[in-house]
């Protein structure tokens, strides 16, 4: 049990902790809870902005209206449709970056990792 004089500590303690202030801080401390953002409905990379998460949304939808899933296993299959679109278009694009800074030597090993 914590005593007054502690109690009392934490509460000046706290007046002091008001969290970032500037765009910038607030920027840099927005994902320090983010874990690893699996459970995210698609897994976005930091630089790509929220248009991203939007295109997947209109491209899911367009795939849904196409194939008119019936059930939840037609569903899960037109959602993991949309998504090997985008992750393969992302992955040609890291790959392309890869092959353009071939002047690095350590690009050869994460462009084997990546052709596999």
């Amino acid at each position: 049990m914590a005593t007054e004089a502690q109690i009392e500590a934490n509460r000046r303690n706290a007046a002091k902790s008001t969290g970032p202030r500037t765009p910038e801080g607030k920027a840099r401390v927005r994902r320090n809870a983010t874990r690893h953002g699996l459970c995210s409905g698609i897994a976005r990379m930091a630089e790509e902005g929220p248009e991203f998460a939007e295109d997947f949304k209109l491209l899911l939808e367009d795939l849904r209206e196409e194939h008119q899933p019936n059930g939840p296993t037609e569903d899960i299959l037109v959602y993991k449709m949309a998504q090997s679109v985008f992750f393969t278009d992302r992955a040609s694009v890291l790959l392309a970056d890869k092959l353009n800074s071939n002047d690095h030597p350590d690009a050869l090993p994460h462009i084997s990792l990546m052709l596999r």
